[in-house]
């Protein structure tokens, strides 16, 4: 699927829309839930190739979700071996009890440690799954741009 926002293309794999569709099917918002992004940048195009989901050492809560490095990190270490270094982190997604998506004060704050981070590469993805939809910002070193919300029922099924 893709989404233009505004001058960013965001395209997610098959496989990202299924876990996420997932979630919105099955899952029943009683705690926080989330991972980090896998892809990769090109200009201005994002791929969205996969996404991690919750391990046992991660902090969840029914509004929070923290994640821990233990899990993440080593399969982002075997991803961006096996693929050459060129699948990378491209951010973070979780999700939040809500019908439209606003970002929490949290949110903004944990957004933009990452995006201080000088390994991290000057495009990070941060994407909160709702209830009905999800929505995307992208991170520079700059600034949060949002980039939309992509209902899950009409948006995946037009473009997928």
């Amino acid at each position: 699927m893709t989404n233009y926002g505004g001058d960013y293309e965001i395209v997610f794999s098959p496989k990202v829309i299924e876990t996420f569709e997932r979630y919105k099917r099955e899952y029943q918002y009683s705690i926080e839930a989330g991972g980090i992004i896998v892809g990769k940048t090109e200009d201005k195009r994002i791929t969205i190739i996969d996404i991690t989901e919750p391990y046992e050492e991660d902090k969840r809560s029914r509004y929070t979700f923290k994640r821990a490095s233990k899990g993440h990190q080593e399969y982002m270490d075997e991803v961006w071996s096996s693929s050459g270094e060129t699948l990378t982190y491209l951010g973070e997604w979780h999700t939040h009890d809500q019908q439209k998506i606003f970002p929490s004060p949290v949110d903004y704050s944990n957004w933009k440690k990452i995006m201080s981070r000088p390994h991290n590469s000057e495009i990070i993805v941060f994407i909160i799954l709702g209830r009905k939809n999800l929505a995307i910002w992208i991170g520079t070193r700059n600034s949060i741009i949002y980039i939309g919300e992509i209902d899950h029922d009409e948006d995946y099924k037009k473009n997928t």
